[in-house]
């Protein structure tokens, strides 16, 4: 079975890389020049404590055990990849921030427009209900229009049935008596009764109730204009 680090004086040599979901551990000293014998493309480095993971695609790892304590070394340990190019510890702490940077800002930017759709859902939920509100707004002016004209042709017509009854006297006339002629008592006398029916008066309280109301219902009316206005500019 084919070794995946092979470890020779100041050389570490990483052969293949380690199996699916497996890691392998890499110790290395000061002065070590490790060398990749295959391609290391669609990898990402990730700092785990003072130690350095090197992850691929199948979540295989490699695992440089307590690199980090040695970059303040003289001769720190190198990287040398498969092309020759020298990959220093510092430069792969870019790579690793640069990625971690990246991360940050991919993450913000998914949770950024997972909010505006959440705001564009609920901005389209009350725009739904300002048209509703609009929608009830003019049902209630219409029912009102509709309730104060029709109480206006109910007073016209009253006013102008008025005067007839108010000049209207009901008289009863006299009743002669058909009874044979005997002699009347003074006390039996029956003299003609005329009774008068008072001229019907329009109530100064049912008036002015009335325009109350009509001034009241008017108010109403222009309230829900302006309501309507405003959620229109809006």
């Amino acid at each position: 079975m084919q070794k995946n680090v092979v470890y020779n004086k100041g050389v570490i040599e990483l052969i293949s890389k380690p199996h699916a979901s497996s890691t392998v551990k890499v110790y290395t000293r000061p002065e070590d020049r490790v060398y990749y014998k295959f391609d290391i493309k669609n990898t990402k480095y990730k700092v785990l404590g003072n130690s350095i993971e090197l992850i691929f695609e199948d979540n295989s790892k490699f695992l440089f055990v307590s690199v980090l304590d040695m970059r303040d070394e003289q001769n720190p340990p190198l990287i040398v990849l498969k092309d020759g190019k020298e990959v220093s510890i510092e430069t792969i702490m870019l790579k690793i921030a640069d990625e971690e940077v990246y991360t940050t800002l991919l993450d913000t930017q998914s949770k950024f427009e997972e909010k505006l759709k959440s705001f564009q859902v609920d901005l389209a939920n009350e725009f739904k209900k300002v048209e509703k509100m609009k929608a009830d707004l003019e049902k209630e002016k219409n029912e009102l229009f509709e309730f104060k004209t029709n109480k206006t042709i109910t007073k016209e017509v009253g006013e102008k049935m008025s005067p007839q009854i108010n000049n209207t006297i009901m008289v009863q006339p006299k009743q002669e008596s058909k009874q044979p002629n005997i002699q009347k008592e003074p006390a039996q006398i029956i003299e003609a009764q005329v009774e008068e029916v008072k001229p019907v008066k329009k109530d100064d309280n049912l008036i002015s109730l009335n325009s109350i109301l009509s001034s009241e219902e008017s108010s109403k009316i222009d309230e829900i204009d302006s309501i309507i206005r405003e959620l229109d500019i809006r």
